[in-house]
């Protein structure tokens, strides 16, 4: 269970201090995503658990091995920046980030420390000689205004030299680049530009494989290396004009983000390129050669490979090649890129296939195409072909279904696992037994069958959920509910599938940084527990966990957790983080506020406030979570009098989403009762006051499904209802309004069981009676409908529709049987039948619950009424087939017996006959009286009509000016406006959707689809210091603003209690989304989309498209 509104409680407030933190992560964030997988996969090839020692690190950097063992000791040394005799991926990282893409000073700073091997500020003696040694060899060639004999002097005079002293002379005289080549363990900007100086000048040549590449994206690598033009031609069209296209808005220094194609590629066919993308302005190609070297510094895509081939005017690549689908087998399709000058054959080579022939599907049909052929005489101008290859020759035919689109129509077999739709919910169940026009299902969690017409096939669906049955599958262990700690498990769940974070409490790493004498702090007792129960999550040993540990250590600290109510997870989410955050904390007692406040600031005051502030959650008084999770809000309040402003900068760990509901004029409650019988709705329509009554009808039939002259409207008039024209329904609103679904159709009808109309037979239909048929049978008095109730061979076991029901065994061949309705007649007309439930309350009876308005054929008999009736209590009850719980009456509109003249008769049981139900008489209803009426379960779900909400509007409205009560400081004003913009966004984002709020002093739950999207969630329009024009560079990348949604919790009920649940992204091998209810785990099935974003979406967890690389090298564990 979980409640939906927070109680008060007050934040934790303290920080720790690490000196320089600020700085090193400013460092290592330079470093793009691929460089930072580079040095990782280094690190781990060389290193162990505990870091690298000497020697794993001299192998690591094996240039550094031609200087003397005292240099290499103190290349060690510098690394090993904790000194604890092993480096730390951590210093690692920030040691290369120094010299490989540090500033000139940050290099001159390395080389310093590695020849002053005493550390005392000074080159001298013995140092002075190995450091004159090396620095000859890494001078500058000569050119117009250098001389290396005048840098060699200078060298020879020194006799002492500080690290001042050679930072000047190192901008004049040295060459950076040559210098740091023994320390490079991945390329520096300079050596990716020696390394494809060459490769950017191939030509081309016949059967080569080039790739396109964005031109603006190349154009960012060359600023970044400060690429000059190169000796040689490219080779290719567009290339001449390279280095004329060069932005020289990117300053060289800036690193490009990921490669990103995705501006060429097709949205209809993701293999080509669009039309309009023109060579050079949109795209470049690039030789094979240069474009793995890019690959494996970068990374991203979509890769476009492009064969170079040869036309009547020369070599060219093919820019628009041909795609093929060609279905080789039922199961197999291969999907190839290729050239249009090839024949056939030559396709045919490709994909192995030595016998065969290949057709073209046009219009789903095969037409054969010859082995001579070119795919462009074959195919034209067209993108994508879809082929089909048959061994065994065939004429031109129709296309095999086996490779026709496939269709959502499913048919369901016996004994197949399925979720059925019922009460507005979805239930698992199997299909017990399938039938000319339903299934029959039988439910998993109670003791009754569902039987679901085939023509409702909506109703049912393949599974979503699959249970996991083994606890070694990833991130599969469930957590036990301790009594209403439902709001936790979803919390941890989301967590423990959180990139970064999860790892680096599970695998202990955090213990590097556990702060235990902040006083704010839990002394690391919540944080020590807390990763003691991901680390149980995350071994895979029990199908459940009991997180007894954690929850006691945690409620013994926050005591508003104690006991078994139910609480609010986004509150707790928040205690928790806050929680770790301060036991993470770099300053150990030092308070630090997370606001700032600037009254009537100057535009570049504020700057560098938010600024300096920044710097500050990012480094001295912030910790990995706040790094991880923090982000910045800009609070500004305008007096409208004096208009003086105060400017309000908060460091947030999560974003509270208001939701925009429009407040309609006119609420419209109905009841609504499919035909179904099985559940009832009430509806609680919006609508404006100059709404018609047509477009009430509008809402009705989106939300029923039916027309308007499938439903039957009646109002309540005392005890029982009346019915009402539904275009004077406004007359009668504040009264209780039904709406009825009816069976207008006898064919409809008939597919509910009992025939009517006559069937058409063929001759020798004697041959082919079966079980459970109705035929004609001559009674020696009568002809009447016989029911066949078994066939054995010759003679056939026919129940006689007649009292109730008298047995007796004809010959298959006597002409005592006939078809059905061959000499029989009855009527066909739709009986409309209204069903009250009752009860007796100090021997009076009392209707109660939801009436229902039965549709029923008057050819059914008494035998049939009762077996609907029957099962009308199966679906309202909570107990399976107690049929001694229940009466079955037919009242006049009077409550008189309408079966008996009794005057003090409360209604006679409803005979199990075969009489026909045309015998009945005018105006009568049917009572269900409840001997138990404890036993009813009341079926009716409210259903508020809400529009669906796109986040990105609740994104609006969070920034939208509002006035506010705010006493001003130089005017004392109370009237102000308000609005607060979102300044700088975390790699995990957390976003709380307001959901409770308060109407007329009443909680209530805003029930709204919230739209969400999974991938791709783009905040740049809400980031109000965001520049808006993009480009490559990592600093203003519009993937830094992207967001892909990797959890999300969900709450299920209303503001005085529910259930929360998860749904949490698994990226352990195979993608997949799993669904967390406590102790029991699911993986959605299919398409998970609709199972994720819901109705009950309450809080969603988000990473960054691109994380700082500072933080996923401090994470590391």
């Amino acid at each position: 269970m979980g409640a939906c509104i927070s109680k008060k409680t007050k934040p934790i407030n303290s920080r720790k201090s690490m000196a320089n933190i600020g700085m090193r992560n400013s460092l290592l964030d330079r470093f793009g995503a691929t460089q930072t997988k580079l040095l990782l996969d280094l690190y781990e090839k060389h290193g162990d658990q505990e870091g690298l020692d000497l020697k794993s690190f001299t192998n690591l950097m094996p240039q550094i091995t031609d200087f003397p063992q005292s240099i290499i000791n103190s290349v060690f040394k510098i690394f090993d920046i904790d000194m604890r005799g092993k480096i730390t991926f951590n210093n690692f990282c920030v040691t290369v980030s120094q010299y490989l893409v540090g500033h000139r000073e940050e290099k001159c700073k390395f080389l310093f420390k590695v020849f002053d091997m005493n550390a005392n500020g000074f080159l001298e003696a013995k140092e002075l000689t190995e450091f004159k040694k090396y620095i000859k060899k890494v001078l500058r060639q000569n050119d117009a205004v250098y001389s290396r004999e005048e840098a060699e002097k200078t060298i020879e005079q020194w006799k002492k030299i500080t690290l001042p002293e050679l930072v000047k002379w190192a901008f004049e005289y040295l060459d950076f680049h040559k210098a740091l080549i023994p320390f490079e363990v991945i390329p520096s900007p300079t050596s990716e530009k020696e390394i494809l100086r060459e490769l950017l000048g191939e030509k081309l040549v016949e059967g080569e494989k080039w790739y396109l590449i964005t031109t603006a994206w190349l154009d960012t690598w060359m600023n970044y290396v400060n690429f000059e033009r190169p000796e040689k031609d490219y080779g290719f069209e567009g290339a001449q004009n390279l280095e004329s296209m060069r932005s020289r808005s990117i300053l060289p220094g800036q690193r490009p983000v990921e490669i990103n194609n995705i501006e060429l590629q097709d949205p209809y066919c993701p293999l080509h390129i669009r039309e309009d993308m023109k060579c050079p302005e949109n795209y470049t190609a690039i030789h094979s050669k240069a474009w793995d070297e890019l690959f494996s510094w970068y990374g991203g895509g979509p890769e476009f490979p492009r064969t170079v081939i040869k036309t009547q005017v020369g070599l060219e690549l093919e820019i628009h090649p041909i795609v093929m689908k060609i279905h080789i087998s039922q199961k197999e399709l291969r999907i190839l890129v290729q050239s249009r000058h090839k024949t056939i054959a030559e396709v045919n080579e490709n994909i192995s296939i030595k016998k065969g022939r290949l057709y073209l599907v046009i219009d789903d049909k095969l037409i054969y195409i010859p082995e001579t052929k070119t795919l462009s005489g074959a195919f034209g101008n067209e993108k994508v072909v879809k082929c089909f290859f048959q061994e065994t020759i065939i004429e031109e035919s129709p296309l095999l279904s086996t490779f026709v689109e496939n269709t959502d129509e499913f048919e369901y077999g016996r004994g197949e696992n399925v979720e059925y739709e019922e009460d507005g919910q979805w239930l698992t169940g199997f299909i017990r037994a399938v039938t000319e026009d339903a299934y029959e299902i039988a439910s998993s969690w109670r003791l009754k069958m569902v039987k679901i017409l085939k023509t409702e096939s909506y109703r049912l669906r393949k599974p979503r959920r699959a249970v996991i049955t083994s606890s070694r599958a990833v991130k599969a262990t469930g957590l036990v509910n301790l009594g209403n700690t439902c709001y936790m498990n979803a919390i941890i769940q989301s967590l423990n599938n959180s990139p970064l974070l999860a790892n680096f409490f599970a695998n202990g790493t955090y213990a590097r940084g556990l702060n235990t004498k902040s006083t704010q702090g839990s002394q690391g007792f919540v944080s020590r527990s807390f990763a003691n129960l991901l680390k149980n999550l995350s071994v895979g040993l029990h199908m459940k966990v009991r997180p007894y540990e954690f929850f006691n250590t945690f409620s013994s600290i926050f005591t508003l957790f104690q006991g078994n109510d139910q609480q609010d997870a986004h509150e707790f989410l928040r205690i928790l983080l806050d929680s770790l955050h301060e036991d993470m904390n770099r300053q150990e007692n030092s308070q630090t506020k997370k606001t700032i406040t600037l009254n009537d600031p100057e535009l570049e005051a504020e700057r560098q406030a938010s600024q300096d502030h920044w710097e500050k959650i990012q480094g001295s008084i912030g910790s990995v979570i706040s790094d991880l999770c923090g982000g910045q809000t800009r609070n500004r309040i305008v007096c409208k009098n004096c208009k003086s402003s105060i400017v309000i900068f908060e460091m947030i760990m999560d974003l509270s989403l208001p939701i925009p509901i429009p407040t309609p004029e006119i609420t419209v409650s109905l009841f609504f009762v499919p035909k179904t019988l099985n559940y009832c709705a009430k509806y609680k329509f919006r609508l404006q006051k100059t709404s018609q009554v047509n477009d009430l009808f509008l809402k009705i039939t989106k939300e029923t499904t039916l027309e308007i002259d499938e439903l039957v409207f009646y109002v309540r008039k005392g005890k029982l209802l009346s019915k009402i024209n539904p275009r004077n329904m406004f007359q009668y609103l504040g009264s209780e309004i039904f709406m009825f679904g009816v069976v207008n159709s006898i064919i409809e009808l008939e597919k509910k069981g009992r025939k009517t109309l006559k069937q058409q037979r063929p001759t020798d239909w004697r041959n082919s009676i079966q079980e459970g048929e109705l035929i004609d049978v001559n009674t020696g008095d009568e002809w009447i409908v016989g029911h066949v109730k078994r066939v054995k061979k010759n003679d056939l076991e026919i129940t006689l529709e007649r009292g109730t029901g008298e047995h007796a065994i004809y010959d298959r061949k006597t002409p005592l049987i006939a078809p059905f309705r061959t000499h029989t007649t009855h009527g066909s007309n739709v009986l409309y039948l209204m069903v009250y439930h009752r009860r007796i309350i100090y021997k009076d009876f009392e209707f109660f619950g939801i009436p229902l308005l039965l549709s029923i054929g008057n050819w059914y008999t008494f035998k049939d009424l009762r077996w609907t009736l029957e099962n009308i209590v199966y679906s309202f009850s909570s107990v399976a087939r107690i049929l001694d719980m229940f009466k079955f009456s037919i009242l006049k509109n009077d409550l008189s017996c309408a079966l008996c003249n009794e005057k003090n008769c409360s209604g006679c049981e409803i005979p199990s006959t075969y009489a026909y139900l045309d015998t009945l008489p005018d105006n009568i209803l049917i009572c269900i009286l409840w001997k138990s009426f404890i036993l009813y379960k009341n079926r009716v779900k409210e259903i508020e009509e809400v529009e669906d909400i796109s986040i990105y509007k609740c994104l609006e409205e969070y920034g939208k000016e509002e006035n506010i009560e705010f006493t001003c400081a130089k005017c004392s004003e109370k009237s102000c406006i308000s609005k607060t913009d979102i300044f700088r966004l975390p790699d995990l984002l957390i976003v709380h959707l307001k959901r409770f709020r308060f109407e007329s002093n009443n909680p209530i739950k805003i029930n709204n689809l919230i739209d969400f999207p999974t991938n791709g969630l783009d905040l740049s329009s809400i980031l109000a210091r965001d520049k808006k024009n993009y480009e490559f560079t990592q600093s203003n990348s519009k993937g830094n603003n992207l967001y892909d949604l990797f959890a999300v919790v969900n709450h299920s009920g209303n503001v005085f209690g529910g259930h929360y649940t998860c749904t949490c992204l698994n990226e352990s091998g195979k993608k997949r989304w799993l669904y967390y209810d406590d102790d029991q785990v699911y993986e959605l099935q299919d398409d998970a989309k609709e199972e994720v974003v819901t109705r009950n979406a309450y809080i969603l967890l988000y990473k960054r498209h691109r994380f700082s690389s500072s933080n996923i090298i401090n994470l590391y564990g």
